[in-house]
Formats: structure tokens, sequence, C-alpha cells
């Protein structure tokens, strides 16, 4: 069975643009910049060790195809829900990428 099978779930990639308001003062905005094709996947854990490295408060892992557009300032929005890119590994032996999530609650 293929891999890229289970990418399926159209997910959105918004783009942090800054912009001034009447003040001056810097104000951070997201647009929308791309839509890709991927899985996002429950991991739970408030702690994992990626790389050598640890990443904190990684809660879903989106998987997608080799180098796709995603910077770590960008925010992925998927079914009405909100995350954070904690970590991007956009070339996993030139078979697919792996970005590390963190969920945000909207209260």
């Amino acid at each position: 069975m293929a891999y890229y099978n289970y990418l399926n779930q159209e997910i959105e990639v918004w783009r942090s643009s800054k912009s001034e308001n009447n003040f001056g003062k810097n104000i951070k905005n997201y647009v929308l910049n791309n839509r890709i094709f991927g899985y996002i996947d429950f991991m739970g854990g408030s702690k994992n060790k990626i790389s050598g490295q640890w990443v904190e408060k990684c809660t879903h892992v989106l998987m997608s195809i080799v180098d796709v557009d995603i910077k770590v300032t960008d925010k992925i929005k998927y079914d009405g829900k909100e995350y954070n890119i904690l970590y991007c590994d956009l070339n996993i032996f030139d078979h697919h990428s792996e970005i590390f999530l963190e969920y945000l609650e909207v209260s």
C-alpha cells in the first residue's frame, strides 16, 4: 500500500506578515499562503527528543510530501483547528516531510 494514499487531508498553511497600526506599532497578521495535502496525527506528550534536541509541547505531527513550502513561523489550520509549528524536517530520506505541531486551544 502506498504511503501517499494517506496524505489526503487538505491543510492550510498561513504565513505571518507584519504591518503597522495607526500608532506605528508592528502587528503580526497571518495570510493564507498555500494549501497542501498531508496527514495530521496525534502524538501526545509534552516533551519529545527529535534529532538530539528537546521539542516541548509537541502534540501532533503533520506528514506531507518532500520539500513543502512551510516555515517555523507559519501556522497550520485544518478542520477548524489551529496549530503552531515547532520543528520542520522537510526531507526525510527523499520520502516525506514531518512537521511537528502544537495544538492551540481556542477559548
